[in-house]
């Protein structure tokens, strides 16, 4: 799992009038976008006004994929682009029982199969890294791994967390 950590808030606040910016040039409403990317129109008035700088702060690190579906639905690369770039990233390891584990495409795979599916996958990444000179592979070549919606992860799974450096997210 990888999270921004938001460091400046006038990072939040540029975003936010980029956003606006964008929105209005694609002539949406709050209410279109929000509908759009899946939130409430509060959630976008929020971003663009940047009248909570706390709400702000825990939507951007609660939804990484958020800024993207904005940037994708707005048709801009560049409103994200300073706070991505101001930004500390981290991925964060836990240990978790196979049984909450559940693979996109596989949802019904009893705890044996999932198993030898993640096994599968691992050993192809081994053979990978064996066979190749690619210093880094992106966490997209991975199966997709989450948990159910409702899923609250225990502190004691917790494991660690490890730096993101801007060669890791370059593509």
């Amino acid at each position: 799992m990888v999270l921004p950590q938001v460091s400046k808030s006038e990072n939040l606040q540029e975003v936010g009038r980029k956003i606006r910016h964008y929105r209005e040039k694609k002539k949406m409403s709050q209410l279109e976008l929000a509908e759009a990317i899946g939130v409430t129109q509060n959630t976008i008035y929020l971003i663009e006004t940047a009248q909570s700088e706390m709400k702000l702060e825990k939507l951007f690190l609660m939804l990484p994929e958020f800024l993207g579906q904005m940037v994708e639905c707005l048709d801009c690369e560049s409103v994200g682009w300073k706070y991505i770039k101001n930004s500390q990233y981290y991925c964060y390891e836990y240990k978790l029982p196979i049984e909450v584990v559940m693979f996109d495409d596989h949802d019904n795979y009893s705890d044996t199969l999932k198993q030898r599916y993640l096994l599968r996958c691992v050993l192809q990444r081994l053979y990978q890294y064996q066979t190749s000179n690619i210093s880094y592979m992106y966490d997209h070549d991975n199966p997709a791994l989450r948990l159910a919606d409702d899923y609250t992860v225990p502190s004691e799974y917790y494991v660690g967390k490890e730096k993101i450096t801007s060669e890791m997210l370059s593509y």
